[in-house]
């Protein structure tokens, strides 16, 4: 049963109890609203109705699927901080501004030094170029969404 203006149908209390019986559903039915009916839910249905799903989406079961094989698990984060295993594989030259044995900003630095081979006892040249990219920080996660008030009837 869908209503669009639930709040306006119910807006008399005691003329919608006797014009409209509450709406018997089953406990664990989730009910969406675009207005905050909080205060009206138990008017409307019979039983006892929580909120529920704030700030979550509903996603539909999918048997055999490890992550969504099981009803009212809550999976997911609104942000998420990569960590390196899940960055892509970056491959090719090593180019961009270089500044050399200076701070100068650039998005590459390098520098000299010279060691000793303790093989064969002579001074060679060693070369480090460090680089750094990536503000470090968390990305959005959600999804294209609309929000709505919901509750599930409990008991």
């Amino acid at each position: 049963m869908f209503m669009s203006n639930m709040k306006q149908m119910y807006s008399d209390k005691e003329k919608t109890q006797k014009a409209y019986p509450k709406v018997w559903l089953p406990v664990g039915t989730v009910y969406f609203n675009k207005d905050d009916i909080t205060d009206e839910i138990n008017l409307y249905f019979e039983g006892v109705w929580e909120r529920c799903l704030q700030g979550e989406v509903p996603v539909g079961v999918k048997e055999g699927d490890t992550d969504f094989g099981t009803a009212w698990v809550a999976l997911g984060a609104k942000t998420h901080k990569l960590i390196e295993s899940e960055l892509p594989n970056i491959t090719g030259r090593l180019s961009g501004v270089l500044t050399y044995g200076s701070n100068a900003g650039g998005h590459f630095s390098a520098s000299r030094e010279n060691y000793i081979n303790g093989a064969t006892g002579t001074t060679n040249n060693w070369s480090t170029i460090n680089y750094t990219f990536g503000g470090d920080g968390s990305h959005n996660n959600i999804q294209p969404s609309r929000t709505l008030y919901a509750w599930l009837r409990t008991s």
